[in-house]
């Protein structure tokens, strides 16, 4: 069996036992087949350490798997990195766990006074619904 296939097979338990360097060292094909259980044990810390290759391979179900805290460590670079379609799978719950670090990669001069929370977040090149912001 490949080890795309073979990393699918392994346990909760097995998978929350990986070091940060063997999380790191998981292909994005091996990525893309963890379930959202299995996604849900590593550790926010093995998650930060994410590449955006990694981050990319995510499925938007598998992203809801993800606690506040992992995304909330998420750097500036990770969170630019995500797809459209991989940030309108967040929740609002997730999204507050990273709007501050979105608002801080927002180039403040594109803004103007008053504009709402979604206008913010498409600068940065997230397509968010009003649902989403709390709007």
């Amino acid at each position: 069996m490949p080890p795309t296939t073979q990393i699918g097979g392994l346990t909760t338990t097995a998978i929350s036992q990986l070091t940060e360097l063997q999380v790191g060292g998981l292909s994005a094909a091996q990525i893309s087949r963890l379930s959202t259980n299995q996604i849900a044990v590593i550790s926010s810390t093995e998650i930060q350490a994410f590449t955006t290759t990694q981050l990319n391979a995510l499925t938007t179900t598998q992203l809801s798997g993800l606690t506040t805290t992992a995304l909330g460590l998420f750097s500036g670079d990770q969170i630019g990195a995500l797809t459209t379609t991989q940030v309108q799978g967040l929740t609002t719950t997730q999204l507050n766990g990273v709007i501050t670090d979105v608002l801080q990669a927002v180039d403040l001069g594109k803004l103007t006074a008053g504009t709402s929370s979604v206008a913010a977040t498409t600068a940065v090149g997230w397509a968010l619904t009003e649902a989403q912001v709390g709007h």
